[in-house]
């Protein structure tokens, strides 16, 4: 999907992605909130008005969720609470997603589980997670020491903003309610 005429807009940067065959992917040039995605998904619509994108196996929409002010142990909640409905999760999407090489549940790699025992134990935390092995998870850990945010990538490539937005706003919901409840109370 895109036109190297109009890759960027004011929210989006479109570049080739070397991981599809003649592929772009979009970006947000800036961290946004959710009550400024009205005008976000505008502008998205208007970059790729005129262009279907072909699906596969590696085509696929992430959602970043800002995490940069939270303690360490709300965003271990955050990412526990994930955890515990990720199933949930991963089977709103098609078949394809669920066991997808590119986007593994914790159910797909035990070393997830190992990974987090030991981040804890080790008192390295967020920093343990490195993004040659945790990028491929379904919530990417290493996002949060590159980053400053909780990366989710196990839904599909969407264009309908509807469906970025109602995973956006779930998403963030949970890592909010989680950061503001600790894992034991929600």
């Amino acid at each position: 999907v895109g036109d190297p005429n109009r890759q960027t807009t004011r929210y989006w940067l479109g570049k080739p992605d070397g991981s599809l065959r003649s592929g772009y992917e979009y970006i947000l040039m800036r961290p946004v909130t959710i009550d400024e995605f009205p005008l976000v998904e505008k502008t998205f619509l208007q970059a790729t008005k005129g262009y279907s994108p072909t699906t596969s196996i590696r085509t696929s929409t992430h959602i970043h969720i800002n995490v940069a002010r939270l303690t360490v142990r709300q965003v271990y909640s955050a990412a526990l609470l994930y955890y515990l409905l990720e199933e949930l999760f991963v089977k709103t999407q098609p078949p394809e997603r669920q066991g997808n090489l590119f986007c593994l549940r914790m159910s797909d790699s035990r070393a997830v589980a190992g990974d987090l025992r030991r981040s804890l134990r080790g008192k390295q935390y967020f920093r343990a997670f490195d993004q040659s092995s945790h990028k491929y998870s379904a919530q990417n850990l290493a996002a949060v020491s590159r980053y400053g945010s909780l990366e989710y990538r196990f839904m599909q490539a969407m264009l309908d903003p509807a469906d970025f937005l109602r995973f956006a706003r779930a998403l963030h919901e949970m890592v909010s309610s989680a950061a503001k409840n600790g894992i034991d109370d929600v």
